[in-house]
């Protein structure tokens, strides 16, 4: 699949698009405004946003709507539901994008006049993390289905539990190319059935 999409758009600009997703997402991880605004297109990110606006006025407003999605995915969690939105900001964080959880581009295909689509695998491998260093009482967040599920067990509790948890899924982002190169024009949970097993670990 992926020499397919390779031979279909060079190398080159194959490597260019991989090198923006991965810095969408380190700059969301981060917090990163202005490094966000380099590569995103994302509508939503800049609330009021206008070509007319100064630079550093969109950068601004892009800090500040970071701060509010960070935040809400924050009470989201501790709800034990999440709620997703085309920029991506809380399914990135929920996913653990950039924080050691693995993903890799499978497939790329053109959508458009100066657009692409590029879909991600991501393997949440909950099974391999070392809970060893963290001290009882932790509460950790596992994601589950249906999609937007958090479970939440507390390390020490040894509380009897089921939980569908996600161990495979694959997201779309949409890009788009312009004068300054690539940047994200989306990110969503793709078409595609997500890998899931039955988890009773008593934590």
């Amino acid at each position: 699949m992926l020499g397919i999409s390779l031979a279909t758009i060079g190398c080159s600009s194959q490597g260019e698009m991989d090198r923006v997703i991965e810095r969408y997402i380190r700059s969301v991880q981060n917090l990163d405004a202005p490094r966000l605004a380099e590569v995103s297109a994302v509508p939503m990110a800049v609330e009021g946003d206008s070509e007319d606006r100064a630079a550093d006025r969109r950068v601004q407003l892009l800090e500040t709507r970071l701060d509010q999605r960070f935040r809400a995915h924050q009470v989201q969690r501790d709800t034990g539901r999440l709620e997703f939105e085309a920029d991506g900001l809380i399914l990135i964080q929920a996913l653990g994008l950039g924080r050691g959880t693995y993903y890799e581009t499978v497939t790329t295909r053109r959508t458009g006049p100066g657009r692409w689509e590029v879909i991600q695998e991501v393997r949440l491998a909950y099974g391999s993390i070392d809970l060893s260093r963290l001290p009882r009482g932790t509460t950790i967040y596992l994601m589950g289905m249906p999609l937007g599920k958090v479970y939440r067990p507390v390390l020490g509790a040894e509380k009897a539990a089921v939980r569908r948890l996600l161990e495979r899924i694959w997201l779309r982002w949409d890009l788009v190319h312009g004068q300054e190169g690539w940047r994200v024009s989306g990110v969503t949970v793709a078409d595609r059935p997500p890998v899931v097993y039955n988890d009773t670990t008593r934590y």
